[in-house]
């Protein structure tokens, strides 16, 4: 049988069917998957936030709330709702039946990343030098606050639920917390670097350092490096397959002589980082990018164009 927030997805998304598209709006920042997979929504540099139906690729909702660009967006599929942080320090909570303000938490730093966990019970949130976890139920609580010693860029939630694993703005450590009725910080890792991945199957890590171009395999239960490699290119978003067999990275240059942005795709082998196996050239300046839950697509975010392309994963291979 289906589950209540299967139900309920797939209710929002006949709900959205029936309402008149919207143009896409702003330029892209952000953007988030439902766990299902069948809704999606974006967050803009200009503060609002738009949702779409994943099947039809059309935006039918729109959110305005926001005075600053928003960064960072998680689903709640489970408690109904969607989650926005900004620039402008709240996070906001969104009723998924009608799209309307539910509870506003305003805080003394940008909202860097948003994440959950399997049970979407609880919230982690990257906001300043700290990562503050709430209990989401009937009302929203702070449970635990976490001091990190550099502003975290993004935190990802182990599949298992148990650990947080976050990367900093600037090089550092990539750090693991152990989640439970008291949130600690358990290790810093020996390699360093701005952007993170977790393997979807292994209590693995991959690591980008943009200062040193090095990219790393980390093992999340000694700290220890596994493999590394030298890019030659600054990659800007990084992410594990479905299978966690490939790493997949993108980066973006200019082309001086027609003022031109291209984009690169690059596949590496998981298990030793040899040089890119593949290598896929797209126009336009993908700045971030994020898999499908069904493993089969790509989200790739166009800073130039202002669009956001979904490519099929196997176009990769071609």
């Amino acid at each position: 049988m289906l589950n209540t927030a299967i139900i309920f997805c797939l209710f929002v998304v006949a709900q959205l069917r029936a309402m008149e598209p919207i143009e896409q709006p702003g330029t892209p920042s952000s953007i988030a998957f439902n766990k299902e997979g069948t809704l999606f929504a974006i967050g803009c540099e200009e503060g609002s936030v738009a949702l779409a139906s994943y099947a039809d690729k059309k935006f039918f909702a729109l959110i305005t709330k926001h005075t600053d660009r928003v960064g960072a967006l998680v689903f709640l599929d489970t408690r109904h709702l969607l989650v926005s942080g900004s620039d402008d320090k709240a996070i906001c909570f969104w009723s998924m039946h009608d799209m309307s303000p539910t509870w506003k938490i305003s805080g003394d730093a940008p909202v860097a990343s948003l994440a959950t966990n399997n049970t979407q019970d609880e919230l982690y949130v990257a906001i300043g030098t700290s990562i503050k976890i709430f209990k989401v139920a009937k009302n929203i609580v702070l449970i635990a606050t976490i001091p990190c010693t550099n502003e975290p860029s993004r935190i990802l939630v182990t599949p298992d639920s148990k650990q947080l694993v976050y990367a900093a703005s600037t090089d550092s450590p990539l750090s693991v917390v152990e989640i439970g009725r008291q949130a600690f910080l358990s290790c810093d890792t020996k390699s360093i670097g701005t952007l993170c991945a977790l393997h979807p199957k292994q209590k693995l890590a991959a690591l980008y350092s943009k200062k040193s171009c090095e990219l790393s395999i980390i093992s999340l239960e000694s700290g220890s490096t596994i493999a590394c490699e030298t890019i030659s290119a600054n990659i800007n978003s990084l992410m594990f397959s479905s299978s966690g067999a490939s790493l997949i990275g993108t980066l973006s240059y200019q082309d001086d002589e027609n003022d031109t942005y291209y984009s690169n795709v690059l596949l590496f082998n998981a298990k030793d980082l040899k040089k890119p196996y593949h290598s896929v050239l797209y126009d336009g300046k993908i700045v971030d990018a994020m898999l499908h839950p069904d493993g089969k697509s790509i989200a790739f975010i166009y800073s130039d164009t202002k669009q956001v392309e979904f490519v099929d994963r196997n176009d990769l291979k071609k």
